[in-house]
């Protein structure tokens, strides 16, 4: 037998085996992954419902999780408001009655008046960054997860892209984002 046909002999017992062992590494990671997104579904569904005493350990558990797998990390002080304080917004009831945690903006609309600042807060990041937008018109601030629990509005629902929302001549105060 010459070296060709070794080759050959060789690749056709290898090429198969070498294709069935990525398909299997291919498979693990696949199903490593959903898993993963099953976990993240129980932490978010655990962290929407308001936090208790009884509920720590749980919520703690929560914040872990999605730490570890949904790929956006919680920094200490949203984790410690989770925990302790602050339910995950959601959809699910949003327009029932405001929000005690939302991804909020603030804006300043440059004209001196009752409507000069406002704030507008919604469900997701997404929304807001996509009500928020680009505005070459206005000042605003970043979208950034508020604990809405202790701050003093009176907002109104049914706003810009399904926000709770309030006008005032003043800036808001923390904790809804500042503008820079």
């Amino acid at each position: 037998m010459n070296g060709w046909e070794k080759f050959k002999v060789l690749s056709a017992v290898l090429v198969p085996a070498a294709i069935a062992l990525v398909g299997h590494w291919y498979t693990s990671a696949i199903s490593e992954r959903e898993i993963q997104a099953k976990f993240v579904e129980l932490g978010v569904s655990i962290l929407k419902t308001p936090p208790s005493k009884e509920t720590t350990n749980l919520r703690t558990w929560a914040t872990e999780v999605l730490n570890r797998y949904s790929g956006v990390p919680i920094n200490e002080a949203t984790r410690k408001d989770l925990i302790e304080s602050v339910p995950i917004p959601s959809s699910d009831n949003w327009s029932d009655e405001p929000p005690l945690s939302s991804w909020c903006y603030q804006e300043e609309r440059l004209a001196k008046g009752p409507q000069q600042y406002s704030v507008h807060c919604h469900w997701s990041k997404q929304r807001c960054n996509k009500a928020r937008g680009p505005n070459a018109k206005w000042e605003q601030s970043a979208c950034e997860l508020t604990n809405l629990s202790k701050a003093d509005w009176n907002p109104n629902p049914k706003g810009w892209q399904g926000s709770w929302y309030e006008f005032r001549a003043e800036p808001f105060p923390s904790p809804f984002p500042q503008i820079p």
